[in-house]
């Protein structure tokens, strides 16, 4: 509130209380679409018709997070079915980090490929 007042940075306050709420493991993904969605839309203004890039890059976007909702309740009706907490488990125990990480690699590529295609057809 007082860097708002000084004219230095206002920070909305919607964000900043998901940024102290919600754990590094969500807020993380958020902060990475948004900035791969700020660099999109840079660069969506570029193109000949940026109305139709921009409107891509959001449909993209939008069913990401669509499929990641529609996984979500898949997985839990397996996890129900199975009895295991961890039924799709490809590393064991003791190696989270590793799935972290290979887990955001692969989800940084499939929006790879989906924006390329995006970015082809919207030229």
């Amino acid at each position: 509130e007082a860097l708002g007042r000084l004219k230095l940075l206002r920070l909305p306050p919607l964000g900043v209380a998901l940024g102290i709420y919600l754990p590094m493991s969500v807020i993380l993904p958020t902060v990475l679409g948004s900035v791969i969605g700020w660099f999109y839309d840079r660069w969506a203004r570029t193109t000949a018709n940026p109305e139709v890039a921009e409107r891509m890059g959001t449909l993209t976007a939008t069913g990401l997070i669509v499929g990641e909702s529609l996984w979500g309740v898949l997985f839990a009706l397996i996890v129900w079915a199975s009895g295991s907490d961890a039924p799709l488990a490809l590393i064991g125990k003791g190696h989270e980090a590793a799935a972290l990480i290979g887990g955001t690699v692969l989800f940084l590529g499939i929006a790879a490929v989906l924006y390329r295609r995006t970015i082809t057809v919207s030229r």
